[in-house]
């Protein structure tokens, strides 16, 4: 009779403790995360863009975007390929320079609910820029995931 009971209390355990552990709201209050995108491209180099955010305490936050560019090294030779003939020319590289990274910072709110996606409840972030646009993120883990995305692969924000 008592190991049944011990048995029944150690399986509702292991049934309650994810519920509530997965129930648990995050706290966002003084953290900070970041995403990072590079993108090499032929014809100019490689382009960068980096985005902070900060949630400073409930409902305020700092948004920093930084854009930046680096041209090919001088010499340096490429291959272009003409895909309606399949020709190929090699040309010569452009001097090396890196542009003066463009950075602008804004303030806005932000608020945390739990909303149905996909049949699962899950805390989204909503953040309202005062200079900018609207973003929708997805709280997972250490992860923020946009949701308003208009290309193919959706900013992912890492804790910092």
């Amino acid at each position: 009779m008592k190991r049944r009971t011990i048995f029944g209390i150690v399986m509702a355990m292991l049934f309650v403790i994810p519920v509530v552990v997965n129930a648990q709201k995050p706290k966002l209050a003084g953290t900070s995360w970041q995403c990072d995108e590079t993108e090499f491209m032929a014809d100019v180099g490689t382009v960068g863009n980096s985005e902070d955010i900060l949630f400073l305490d409930k409902t305020n936050l700092t948004f920093r975007h930084v854009k930046w560019v680096q041209m090919v090294l001088e010499d340096s030779p490429r291959e272009i390929v003409d895909e309606a003939t399949g020709e190929v020319r090699v040309i010569k590289g452009r001097r090396h320079r890196t542009s003066r990274p463009e950075e602008a910072m804004m303030k806005g709110t932000y608020t945390l609910k739990k909303q149905n996606l996909d049949g699962k409840k899950v805390y989204c972030v909503h953040i309202e820029l005062e200079d900018g646009p609207k973003m929708d993120l997805k709280v997972e883990g250490d992860s923020l995931i946009s949701l308003t995305e208009d290309r193919n692969e959706p900013r992912v924000y890492k804790k910092m």
